[in-house]
């Protein structure tokens, strides 16, 4: 049972990391607009508060392409992305 639960967690990491996340990193403006109009001046803490990073990763998982949410459950994006946190956050930055 374990091992089959090890696989299915591996799986939707590769789904995350090959569809999830090039998909909102192509829309970093939007996501940082629903991020700020969710979060307001809290988004700053979305780095050093859990709470306030479950919230928005719970949001962005709106955003993930039907065939994604399908296999990839909320609960287990927004646990990726809060293991992830330093790697998806990088995806909002501005690029030079």
């Amino acid at each position: 049972m374990n091992e089959t639960l090890a696989d299915a967690r591996k799986f939707a990491s590769h789904l995350i990391e090959e569809h999830a996340l090039p998909f909102l990193s192509d829309r970093v403006d939007d996501l940082k607009l629903l991020l700020h109009d969710k979060l307001g001046h809290a988004v700053v803490d979305l780095a050093h508060n859990e709470a306030v990073g479950r919230m928005a990763f719970e949001s962005l998982y709106e955003f993930l392409p039907a065939p994604v949410r399908l296999v990839v459950k909320r609960e287990m994006f927004t646990r990726y992305c809060l293991e992830n946190k330093t790697r998806i956050l990088a995806l909002l930055e501005p690029k030079a």
